[in-house]
């Protein structure tokens, strides 16, 4: 079984924390890259049109190159996300997609999730400083 996560390059576009309204909701059809969102607070969901997902503080999400999703969230316990948006890069320079078997959202519970969310929110603060 070979890994599709490659050993070359990670291009990072862009990241930032979202303390979100009690009104947000998010909706996007063919997401442009990948994302990860870690859910530093709240409670909410993700739907990918087929299957609805329950997340909550302490998940990390792997959005895929492609999908189409819509998220909300619990107004009296609004989400706080940490997300960030990059590709993988092949050694000739070309996107690397996830491959069709691991197209839903992935969500993990981080079981150091302050750890992970420290090194999303260095991530972010290095690329805003470029």
């Amino acid at each position: 079984m070979s890994a599709w996560v490659p050993e070359n390059r990670i291009d990072f576009h862009w990241g930032d924390v979202f303390l979100c309204e009690p009104d947000w909701s998010w909706s996007v059809n063919d997401l442009p890259d990948l994302d990860i969102w870690y859910v530093a607070e709240g409670v909410g969901w993700i739907d990918d049109g087929d299957q609805r997902t329950s997340i909550g503080a302490g998940d990390c999400l792997l959005l895929r190159i492609g999908g189409s999703y819509e998220s909300g969230h619990d107004p009296e316990r609004p989400l706080t996300l940490v997300c960030v948006h990059f590709d993988l890069v092949g050694p000739d320079g070309s996107v690397l997609h996830v491959p069709e078997d691991k197209s839903r959202p992935f969500v993990r519970r981080m079981g150091a999730g302050a750890f992970f969310r420290d090194l999303l929110m260095c991530a972010i603060r290095c690329h805003q400083d470029d």
